[in-house]
């Protein structure tokens, strides 16, 4: 799981960060699976946090595996030491940060090309999907021609975020070449698929996003 490592938007300089509900629930998920993720950020060390994660914790942040991956948080790897070897599936958690620093990190962008080029699923949710458009297949965007989703314009909206944010998601997805499927219903699981590709458009769909690409995985 890659995560981001960026706090502030400089446009308003609203602090951001994980969506760390999406991200503790892909985690239960993958234990839930048999698999103990490894969790790395973009600069390593402390993950920041977006303060308006503790509006829906339920009250569970002192709980497995949520207090687990808090702990994880504090002191994560680069993803700079991260090969394709590694990878049995690769995931790009959520959250505003991930708008800045994921299209931005040459590491993050190696990784994706080399997962899917060795035959493996690579799967983000909500704004962890940005991290596809600085991954390139030649001279095209790995988006070009695919269908995918991401947290939409409808959605910044609602949450009132839209003009905090450096650029428009999924306009950049279109731009890139992309398919781009917004959800039917805003802040509802919606998943797409695409080859080896598996996106989700807002962090309630992170589950589902993880069981899909899960079932991609190779056997041997």
């Amino acid at each position: 799981m890659v995560v981001t490592s960026h706090g502030r938007l400089e446009r308003t300089g609203k602090l951001t960060g994980l969506w760390f509900p999406e991200a503790a629930r892909t985690f239960a998920s993958c234990r839930g699976l048999g698999v103990e993720p490894r969790v790395v950020s973009i600069q390593g060390g402390r993950v920041p946090l977006d303060p308006a994660c503790s509006i829906s914790m339920d009250g569970r942040a002192g709980s497995h595996p949520y207090a687990d991956l808090s702990l994880l948080l504090e002191h994560t790897e680069s993803v700079a030491d991260v090969s394709a070897a590694d990878c049995d599936l690769l995931y790009l958690a959520s959250g505003h940060g991930a708008m800045v620093d994921f299209v931005a990190d040459d590491h993050i962008a190696r990784l994706i090309r080399e997962v899917t080029q060795a035959g493996r699923p690579v799967a983000a949710v909500g704004h962890g999907v940005a991290g596809l458009l600085a991954t390139r297949n030649g001279e095209r965007p790995v988006v070009a021609s695919r269908k995918i989703t991401s947290f939409s314009t409808s959605e910044e909206r609602l949450v009132h975020m839209a003009d905090n944010l450096p650029y428009s998601l999924p306009d950049a997805l279109a731009r890139a070449g992309a398919r781009y499927r917004p959800a039917p219903v805003p802040f509802l699981p919606y998943v797409v698929r695409d080859g080896m590709i598996v996106t989700g458009a807002n962090p309630s769909s992170a589950s589902r996003v993880l069981r899909t690409a899960w079932q991609l995985v190779p056997t041997s």
